[in-house]
C-alpha cells in the first residue's frame, strides 16, 4: 500500500501539463439550453478516426494498468478474477464534455462443502462510475500520455479531487448481485476446490486459462452473437475428491454485459448476466486439463468432454 502513495507523486508532474488542457473543459456549458442537451456513448460523439483509435488508446491503457496492479490490490479480496467488461461514458452530443462513465467489472468466488462436494458459486457485477468536466478526446490525451507506473488510475480527474483508482476502490466495497457462500469447516475435507486438492496436477491453472482463451478467441464468431455481444470467461472451477481427484461437479462461469446512455440523463446504465455453466464429465481434473491442453488439429472448444458424448461448445453454448 506504501507503493500506491508514492505513485501520487510521480502523477503530480504529468498532471500538471495535461490539466492545462483540460481547464477550458470545466469553463464550458454543455449547451445554451441545458434543458435540451443530448446525450450520446463516446464513441458516436467521436467521428474522426484518430480521435475514436484515441478514445480506443485510452482504454486499452486502464486495462493494462488494472491488470497490473489488481493482484495486489483489488484481487487480493474475495474476488480474485475481476475482470473488466468494458468502460462507456455518456457525452454530451454537441461538444463532447462528459457526463458520466460507468467501468463494468465481473468477478466470482467459490466454495466447495469439505463433506457433501457442493460447488457454491457467487457471481456478481462491480458496475463502478466516475465523472470528471473533461471532454471525451482530452480524457483520452491526458490518460493516454500520464507518465509514471500506473498514473492512468492514479491521475486526479479534472474538475474532480479524486482518481479512476480511487472510484475503484469503492466500488469493489460493494458487489451486485453477489450470493452468500456458506462455509462448513471439516477436520478431513472429502472435498476441495480443484486447485487446492492434493491430488491435482500442476496443469490445473494452465489447463483453466487455456480454455477461457479459446472462448475469447471464438466469441465473436459464435457466443456473442447472441444477446450479450461482449460475453467474457472469468472461471472454469471443480469441485473434486481430495484423494480420488474425481470430479464431483464442474462449472465454467462466463459474464455479459450490454451497456446503454440515457439520451436525456447523460448517465450510463448496464445489463449484466452472469451464467454458471456446467459441463458434464466423468474422471479427474486432470483427465480435463489433459483434453484441454492435448495437441491435435481438433479445436479445444470442440473437443469432447472427459466421459462424455459433449463437447465443451456443446454445453457452453446450451448454457448461453
Amino acid at each position: 500500500m506504501a507503493s500506491l502513495v508514492s505513485w501520487s507523486l510521480l502523477v503530480l508532474a504529468p498532471f500538471g501539463l495535461v490539466a492545462a488542457g483540460c481547464v477550458a473543459d470545466a469553463s464550458v456549458a454543455d449547451e445554451q439550453d441545458t434543458t435540451a442537451t443530448q446525450y450520446v456513448e463516446a464513441t458516436a460523439f467521436l467521428t474522426k478516426q484518430a480521435d475514436k483509435d484515441a478514445w480506443a488508446a485510452m482504454k486499452v491503457r486502464l486495462d493494462s494498468e488494472f491488470n497490473q496492479v489488481c493482484g495486489d490490490t483489488f484481487c487480493g479480496g474475495d474476488y480474485s478474477n475481476l475482470t473488466s467488461m468494458g468502460l462507456t461514458c455518456a457525452v454530451s452530443s454537441k461538444i463532447g464534455q462528459i457526463h458520466d462513465c460507468l467501468w463494468t467489472f465481473a468477478g466470482s468466488s467459490e466454495l466447495v462443502d469439505p463433506k457433501l462436494g457442493t460447488l457454491q458459486v457467487s457471481k456478481p457485477s462491480f458496475q463502478c462510475h466516475f465523472a470528471t468536466t473533461a471532454r471525451a478526446l482530452s480524457l483520452a490525451t491526458a490518460l493516454t500520455d500520464a507518465v509514471g507506473e500506473n498514473s492512468a488510475l492514479q491521475m486526479v480527474l479534472p474538475g474532480e479531487t479524486t482518481s479512476i483508482y480511487d472510484a475503484l476502490g469503492t466500488c469493489f466495497q460493494h458487489p451486485i448481485g453477489a450470493s452468500p457462500l456458506t462455509n462448513t469447516s471439516s477436520q478431513t475435507p472429502s472435498y476441495s476446490l480443484a486447485g487446492d486438492a492434493p491430488s491435482t496436477d500442476g496443469n490445473w491453472f494452465s489447463g483453466a486459462e487455456a480454455l477461457q482463451s479459446a472462448f475469447a478467441a471464438d466469441c465473436a464468431s459464435s457466443f456473442c452473437q447472441g444477446t450479450y455481444k461482449n460475453l467474457d470467461a472469468i472461471r472454469l472451477t471443480c469441485a473434486v475428491g481430495t484423494a480420488s481427484d474425481k470430479v464431483k461437479s464442474c462449472a465454467f462461469i462466463v459474464a455479459g454485459s450490454n451497456s446503454t446512455v440515457s439520451t436525456t440523463k447523460g448517465t450510463v446504465a448496464v445489463d449484466f448476466k452472469s451464467y454458471r455453466c456446467a459441463l458434464p464429465m466423468t474422471g479427474t481434473a486432470n483427465d480435463l486439463t489433459t483434453v484441454i491442453l492435448g495437441t491435435g488439429a481438433t479445436p479445444v472448444l470442440d473437443r469432447l468432454l472427459p466421459g462424455s458424448a459433449k463437447t465443451f461448445r456443446q454445453a457452453i453454448d446450451t448454457c448461453l
